[in-house]
C-alpha cells in the first residue's frame, strides 16, 4: 500500500503532509501531529487515505489497493479531520513527498559525513569536514525539490504547491545563508 522503509519513515511523512495543509488550524495540526506520534501503522494508513482518526480497533481491515479504497466497516465512528478534493488531497501529499525525499537525501549525505569525517579526524578537521559535507547535502536536498516543483502542475492548484515548495527551498537556503 504505501512504500515506506519502516514506521518511523511513515510517520515523517505525515508530519509533513499535515504541515501542508493550508485549511487546518494550527489547533487542529496539533492534534494530527499528536495523534501521528502514537498511532499504530494502521492507524496512519487510515489517516492518509481516508483523512479520518481512528482507534486501532476501528481501522479498516483490508485495502483493495488498485482504488486506494479500504473495505469493510468501521469508519462511521471515524474523526473526519481532512475534508478535501483527490486534488487538493493530491498537492499536499506531492508537497509532502518531494520534502521527505528530500530529508531522505540529507539524512544520507549526513550518514556519508560521519563515516567520512570520523576517520582519524578529530577537532576542527573534523568540524570543517562535517560543515562541508552539510552544505552539499542541503544543495542535494534544494534540487530534489526543485525537480519535484514541476509535478507541481499536475495539481489542481498548483500555484499553491509551488509556493509551498519554494518556501521549504528558501528556509533551506536560510539555513545555508544564501
Amino acid at each position: 500500500m504505501f512504500n515506506f522503509k519502516d514506521l518511523q519513515e511513515m510517520k515523517l511523512f505525515t508530519y509533513f503532509y499535515i504541515d501542508g495543509h493550508e485549511n487546518l488550524t494550527t489547533e487542529g495540526k496539533e492534534i494530527l501531529y499528536n495523534f501521528t506520534k502514537t498511532a499504530s501503522q494502521r492507524q496512519i494508513e487510515h489517516l492518509l487515505l481516508k483523512g479520518e482518526m481512528v482507534e486501532e480497533s476501528e481501522c479498516l481491515a483490508e485495502y483493495t489497493g488498485g482504488a486506494g479504497i479500504f473495505v469493510s466497516g468501521g469508519a462511521s465512528t471515524a474523526q473526519t479531520i481532512f475534508n478535501n478534493t483527490n486534488k487538493e488531497v493530491a498537492a499536499a501529499a506531492l508537497v509532502a513527498l518531494a520534502v521527505t525525499v528530500a530529508y531522505k537525501i540529507y539524512r544520507d549525505y549526513l550518514s556519508k559525513a560521519a563515516q567520512a569525517c570520523g576517520k582519524g579526524k578529530s577537532g576542527a578537521l573534523k568540524k570543517k569536514c562535517m560543515a562541508e559535507f552539510k552544505k552539499k547535502a542541503r544543495r542535494a536536498k534544494i534540487a530534489s525539490m526543485q525537480k519535484s516543483m514541476s509535478k507541481c502542475s499536475k495539481t489542481k492548484n498548483p500555484e499553491v504547491c509551488k509556493n509551498k515548495l519554494q518556501s521549504k527551498i528558501a528556509a533551506e537556503k536560510a539555513k545555508m545563508g544564501e
